[in-house]
């Protein structure tokens, strides 16, 4: 199995070095594949070399930043997601991302903040059932932990 894993590798680093650093598709791909073998080095040289490409279009720079929080949570970095994932909101508002970042902040131990995250979105969107229920369920498992600490 580890000698598949350096294969594919192997051929990730070969399509870079074959002009995939200045290929979009080649990039996002290279990142996925790179997070889901476990090389996060790898993985962030190409978020740097799809960041340099996309940053000026806000669209693709929302892309590049949730592709950022997605790696470093596959790498076990909570900070680091949680960082992205707020510039993603600082592009533009979307409600799957506060659930994506009130999770991390519920992972950390955190579960007061990823209420308030929560409550802040739905000051925005307040009709919006994903963010309503996750609310809920932070709730309740907020009431268990403070029941478990008495």
């Amino acid at each position: 199995l580890d000698n598949q894993r350096d294969r594919a590798i192997t051929y990730l680093d070969s399509g870079l070095d074959s002009g995939g650093r200045t290929n979009e598709i080649f990039l996002r791909q290279a990142i996925k594949s790179y997070g889901a073998l476990g090389a996060f080095e790898r993985g962030r040289t190409c978020l740097d070399h799809l960041w340099k490409i996309s940053r000026f279009d806000s669209n693709k720079a929302l892309l590049v930043l949730r592709l950022q929080a997605w790696l470093e949570q596959q790498a076990g970095q909570l900070e680091p997601a949680l960082v992205a994932y707020d510039r993603a909101l600082a592009l533009r508002f979307q409600p799957d991302l506060v659930i994506k970042a009130a999770n991390i902040e519920v992972k950390a131990g955190r579960i007061t903040e990823g209420l308030k995250r929560l409550s802040k979105a739905l000051n925005t969107a307040p009709l919006h059932q994903r963010l309503r229920k996750r609310k809920e369920q932070l709730k309740i498992l907020s009431q268990t932990e403070n029941l478990g600490n008495d």
